[in-house]
């Protein structure tokens, strides 16, 4: 296994915009000695969307590993991604949707990054909670943050709201031979319900007590502009609708990721307008690799 490799896999539907601020802004603040390898599952429900992930897939090289879910074979693709070759050699594995967006540096030779490696006791890594995080958006209610037990670990067991909640798909560090047990065993059939299933087995014996987080800020913040499923009733801003941001991107708009630099919430979603520029001229070099 490569020590320092490590797999994202991203999961979106309807979103080529603000897709593109996540994996532009993954580009610029994630580092490792080795390049990650990342897959993208996603979904467009209309020509325009699809337009959308075209124009998308033209601005990052290497877009061979998109991958179009499938909901009656979105388990498997979803185990292909974790445990396929090359994946097997990764000794991490994150799980992001298209709303994120990185806003801190984050490297795997962080100290964070060395105490989940391997560690039993651990859950793994959350990127998007930090001290300041008071208030959970999804229930619009206040929670308290946790007694740390050591420097940035606490048990989650013993905390509600975000705190309480171990097993997530948008933003946590996972050692990939712990999340592919279930990734392989639980059911489900979108990435909806690949979270409500790993929520489900959170009290499971083989899931370790505590998680850790960086200090003082988040490593990444998602934005909840719209929502674009109904098998939860999630909360969200309805800043933009997908239609109006696919419409956005494909003339050229895309979201400035410099506007959200640094940020530090109280909140782990952040209902903060969206901040746009003309198409961005960096060279986009993350690797997508088949």
């Amino acid at each position: 296994m490569n020590d320092t490799q490590t797999n994202f896999i991203i999961f979106s539907k309807d979103r080529a915009c603000q897709l593109h601020a996540c994996i532009e802004s993954f580009q610029r603040y994630f580092r490792s000695e080795t390049d990650p390898t990342v897959t993208v599952i996603y979904k467009a429900s209309s020509p325009e969307f699809d337009k959308g992930y075209q124009k998308l897939q033209e601005a990052f090289p290497g877009n061979d590993n998109f991958v179009w879910e499938a909901e009656t074979n979105f388990k498997h693709q979803t185990v292909k991604a974790v445990k396929g070759f090359p994946w097997a050699a990764s000794q991490f594995t994150i799980f992001l949707v298209d709303d994120i967006i990185f806003v801190n540096n984050v490297s795997t030779e962080d100290q964070q990054f060395s105490l989940i490696k391997n560690n039993s006791m651990m859950v793994g890594l959350s990127l998007r909670l930090h001290d300041g995080v008071n208030h959970c958006y999804a229930t619009n209610e206040a929670q308290n943050v946790p007694k740390f037990v050591k420097k940035f670990v606490w048990a989650w067991d013993k905390c509600g709201g975000d705190w309480g909640y171990p097993m997530s798909v948008d933003g946590n560090v996972y050692n990939t031979d712990f999340i592919s047990s279930f990734i392989e065993t639980l059911n489900y059939h979108n990435p909806n319900s690949l979270e409500a299933a790993l929520d489900s087995v959170k009290s499971d014996s083989r899931v370790p007590s505590y998680l850790c987080c960086y200090p003082e800020s988040p490593r990444l913040i998602n934005v909840p502009a719209n929502r674009v499923q109904n098998t939860y009733q999630n909360r969200f801003a309805d800043g933009y609708t997908a239609e109006e941001l696919n419409k956005l991107y494909l003339d050229g708009q895309t979201i400035d990721i410099d506007a959200y630099q640094g940020i530090k919430p109280n909140t782990v979603h952040v209902p903060i307008e969206l901040k746009f520029r003309c198409e961005a001229k960096s060279n986009m070099e993350v690797a997508f690799t088949g």
